[in-house]
């Protein structure tokens, strides 16, 4: 039996009275406590991205920096400042995922860090000079945003552009579109699946379409669908989340577009759409199940991942006290589902959709999470990362949890990829 993951702080990024942090120094180069990174950047940022290997919790903050904490412990093990990686005006980045023993961070550039000390092996894509011609827009906003495919390559996308990278740098192929940009991508054992956001219209609001991509891992088309609705351009809840047999995007439902479908399965290998579904949803995937946040209207539906059919919907009631929480992660752990909805933290039992315990907040904002080891791991909108609960647990073998997103996977067999996140589990 795995003990509970209770929802009372076990330690938090930030020293203080209530909660206890690191006394000791980071092993890493060029460390420094968030405190410290907090002062030299002019103010707190918030974490960007979560990811987690070998009881390590690696996370960046919008300002640049990088940290590793012991899961257990909350002991820092290094940190290091990656400020040439972004900039004041980047949104939704720097990005995260783990390769073998390294840490890919996505910004402006992309660069390669050892996960035991944080020591940079290598960077590559740095921003075009203005005289230099990359096809990447050196004004913009947008981000290198990598997943990883197998234990030596990533999948990169920024604006229109999607390459694939070994993390000496060589670029393997690439696959490029002339309007909109590419969002978070996914992949599989077997393919690369990239979503696309077109805006193709502008009344009464901007009509945008969600173009679906299944790439092979050789940059080979397979198929291609337009699922229309509303893409969130920035936010990696619009990243494909890839099944056994189908491909599940999450949207932002709008009345401007011809459909406004806020949820869409195709089928992975033919690239049909099997159903959609009207809604505003966040979204995880479990064991023949998906399960759908509805932010906006308080609710939590389990559907059969295949048939679209409801297991079982819950209606969330709004905390009328708690702080507007903007955070919008869904995350299944094997028999628990952990959900952002009327303003709190739920953590949900599965198979029967009843509410087993909130949390509500008020001394920080949440905007992210994952879980692992037993525990839940919070990125802070003040750049920190608080962990509830997981002091007593035990620590699962590395093969048991998914090393980018924590995702539980015992309930699996022989997995080749992580069904909430894609990251490829082949050696």
């Amino acid at each position: 039996m795995r003990p509970p993951i209770t929802m009372t702080n076990d330690w938090k990024t930030e020293k203080s009275d209530s909660r206890r942090r690191s006394q000791t120094p980071s092993q890493g180069p060029g460390a420094v406590s968030p405190e410290v990174a907090e002062e030299l950047l002019g103010g707190p940022t918030e974490v960007t991205s979560l990811v987690m290997a070998d009881g390590v919790l690696f996370y960046a903050t919008a300002g640049g920096w990088l940290y590793a904490f012991d899961v257990a412990s909350g002991d820092a093990v290094w940190s290091q400042s990656a400020a040439d990686l972004t900039h004041d005006h980047s949104r939704g980045g720097p990005w995260l995922c783990v390769v073998g023993e390294f840490l890919v961070v996505g910004g402006t550039s992309i660069a390669v860090y050892r996960t035991a000390d944080g020591t940079m092996t290598n960077q590559f894509e740095a921003p075009p000079t203005p005289d230099g011609d990359s096809g990447i827009n050196t004004l913009s906003t947008d981000v290198w945003k990598p997943t990883a495919v197998d234990s030596n390559s990533i999948i990169a996308t920024r604006q229109g552009v999607a390459r694939l990278y070994s993390l000496d740098g060589t670029e393997h192929w690439e696959y490029s579109i002339d309007d909109g940009r590419f969002c978070h991508p996914s992949a599989d054992s077997e393919r690369v699946y990239l979503l696309q956001r077109q805006v193709v219209g502008a009344a009464p609001e901007p009509i945008v379409d969600g173009i679906v991509h299944a790439l092979t891992l050789s940059g080979e088309r397979v198929w291609d669908v337009d699922i229309h609705g509303h893409v969130d351009r920035f936010n990696d809840a619009s990243a494909p989340v890839v099944g056994d047999t189908g491909v599940f995007i999450a949207q932002e439902a709008s009345s401007g577009s011809p459909t406004g479908d806020g949820l869409t399965r195709i089928d992975k290998h033919t690239g049909v759409i099997d159903w959609q579904r009207d809604g505003e949803y966040h979204i995880a995937l479990g064991p023949n199940t998906l399960y759908a946040t509805d932010t906006y209207k308080d609710h939590i539906l389990a559907l059969d991942s295949e048939t679209g059919d409801v297991n079982w919907s819950q209606d969330i009631d709004r905390h009328p006290d708690s702080p507007t929480v903007s955070a919008t992660s869904t995350t299944v752990a094997g028999d628990r589902l952990y959900t952002y909805v009327g303003q709190q933290l739920c953590v949900v039992d599965t198979a029967s959709g009843d509410v087993i315990d909130t949390r509500t907040f008020s001394t920080f904002e949440p905007v992210r999470h994952i879980v692992g080891n037993h525990a839940l791991f919070i990125g802070t909108a003040d750049g920190y990362v608080v962990k509830l609960g997981g002091a007593d647990a035990v620590t699962d073998s590395p093969d048991k949890f998914c090393t980018v997103c924590g995702n539980n996977l015992e309930e699996y067999t022989d997995p080749k990829y992580c069904p909430q996140c894609g990251h490829s589990l082949v050696e």
